[in-house]
């Protein structure tokens, strides 16, 4: 191969390799032209009773329960705790609750476990509970609420808590 046949071969491969790279960059799907504007997006609507600043954001519920009778200085004095569940997604069926006692802690009035029927995804229920054996006296008790359903096909569980050591440090 002579030095003018080299010479043309690579300009030649320089030509097509450069009409390759230019037709890329045209064609780029990532090119963003400065002189033209993007189209703006509508913003999303927002719930704002579905924000949560702290949790899992697709759970099937959040649940705050709190204690309405305040805390009392010996553990024989009843103790009321109110429950709200705000369900987050649609279930099918009924969403079922149980409450979870810590040990010495008895029911004194309402259902430890049952169903809530007919609630929808974007409704609140209030559940409430009476219970003996939570005092200023214990530090380290707490109350659980789960929530259990089933959403697309899958049984989901949330819950939510009472604990002792916060309500003591906040008085």
């Amino acid at each position: 191969m002579s030095v003018k046949q080299k010479f043309s071969f690579i300009v030649a491969l320089g030509i097509v390799v450069g009409g390759a790279l230019a037709w890329f960059h045209e064609n780029n799907p990532r090119r963003k032209v400065a002189s033209v504007e993007e189209p703006q997006l509508a913003a999303p609507k927002v719930n704002l009773w579905a924000h949560n600043p702290m949790g899992k954001a697709h759970k099937i519920a959040h649940i705050r329960v709190e204690n309405t009778s305040g805390l009392p200085e010996s553990s024989d004095k009843d103790v009321t705790l109110k429950a709200q569940i705000f369900l987050n997604q649609p279930v099918q069926g009924d969403l079922a609750y149980q409450w979870i006692l810590p040990p010495g802690v008895h029911l004194v009035a309402g259902s430890a476990s049952d169903v809530l029927p007919g609630i929808q995804s974007g409704e609140v229920a209030t559940v409430e509970i009476t219970v003996q054996g939570l005092s200023q006296e214990d530090t380290q008790k707490a109350v659980v609420l789960q929530v259990h359903g089933v959403a697309h096909g899958v049984k989901l569980t949330a819950d939510g808590s009472y604990s002792l050591l916060v309500d003591t440090k906040q008085e």
